[in-house]
């Protein structure tokens, strides 16, 4: 038995919710039903993906990506959140930052070593860019030191000198403390 009107109308309105754009919509659908089209679903099939939206909507806003560059493109999508260059912290504005600016899809960036190399390179040229990171290169090129390296470029935005902090408790939450005050500073709140 093909979804109902209502559970189609529900998609489409958790959709919107969720900040799906078309393509990550279709992905979404394909991934969970089967589907590329809502037309097409089942009643069951239409139960999981609303299921699913409405973990979206209320969750924080993580897709279901795996692959071996997800870990580092959120890492990076994340710290440009703390450096105030990155206004919404979520994968789908990740997945819809990387198709406008690769041109790559994310069913394929996430697998795939070129494409994700080309995926990690933009956002660390942007972030260089736009939020001031040095990234540190070569053998010195460690997740710690790129902690580090984005930390020091959140102390020069806030206009903070003096020696660079050299061990914290929690390099983490340091960085997400500097982000928040980065943040009320562009005034964009918290």
């Amino acid at each position: 038995m093909l979804a109902s009107k209502a559970q189609i109308g529900a998609i489409h309105a958790l959709k919107a919710q969720v900040g799906l754009d078309d393509d990550a919509y279709r992905d979404m659908l394909q991934q969970q039903a089967g589907q590329r089209s809502a037309k097409g679903l089942r009643v069951e099939q239409a139960g999981r993906v609303i299921q699913h939206l409405q973990g979206l909507a209320d969750g924080n806003g993580a897709l279901d990506l795996d692959g071996p560059y997800v870990a580092i493109a959120r890492a990076l999508w994340i710290s440009g959140y703390h450096l105030g260059v990155v206004r919404n912290r979520s994968d789908r504005a990740l997945v819809t930052w990387i198709k406008r600016q690769t041109h790559i899809d994310h069913a394929n960036w996430v697998h795939n070593p070129a494409h994700g190399s080309a995926v990690v390179d933009g956002l660390k040229a942007w972030l260089a860019r736009d939020g001031g990171v040095a990234w540190p290169s070569g053998k010195a090129d460690t997740p710690g030191a790129r902690q580090y390296a984005v930390m020091a470029a959140q102390r020069r935005r806030l206009g903070w000198s003096g020696a660079p902090l050299t061990q914290l408790p929690s390099v983490t939450a340091e960085i997400s403390r500097m982000g928040r005050l980065i943040r009320q500073q562009l005034g964009g709140g918290k």
